[in-house]
């Protein structure tokens, strides 16, 4: 099953954070983690779950996982 993205970031519910995976000039990885429990990710989770249906499937992962 894929995750779902939201802003560029996936959205790793069971993880509970945002990760988005960037390259360099080279080609090289590097990945930024947002957890759900940060203050960036705490508005990032926000600003999603006022996007989502309440009967989504994402929508209730999250409201599960809390």
């Amino acid at each position: 099953m894929e995750l779902p993205t939201y802003k560029g970031y996936t959205v790793d519910v069971r993880l509970r954070e945002f990760r988005k995976v960037s390259y360099d000039a080279e080609g090289n990885p590097s990945m930024e983690t947002i957890t759900f429990e940060s203050e960036e990710g705490d508005e990032m989770l926000f600003q999603l779950i006022r996007t989502l249906d309440r009967d989504s499937p994402l929508f209730q992962k999250i409201a599960e996982s809390f």
